[in-house]
């Protein structure tokens, strides 16, 4: 019994954060300011500087599949190893 009411009471919190979650995502993804801006955005410049990327130049399919399968072999090398460990 005490299970259903485990799995009750975290259903209710998934479905509470639900929609506050989601408003925060569509104002981040479409480049508004939000709560997190004032820490997270010198942060994510950081890292675009570091990695000399420009984040207002658009990504083409080609760029982006070429990105995707690198960054998918490098995970299974990765992965690989930490499972050979």
């Amino acid at each position: 019994m005490d299970e259903l009411l485990e799995y009750g009471v975290y259903l209710a919190l998934l479905v509470a954060l639900a929609l506050p979650l989601s408003a925060y995502l569509n104002r981040a993804m479409a480049g508004e300011r939000t709560v997190l801006s004032r820490v997270l955005v010198p942060v994510e410049n950081l890292i675009y500087r570091g990695i000399h990327v420009d984040k207002r130049e658009s990504m083409g399919w080609k760029t982006y599949l070429i990105n995707a399968l690198a960054f998918s072999a490098v995970s299974l090398v990765g992965l690989f190893a930490l499972l050979m460990l």
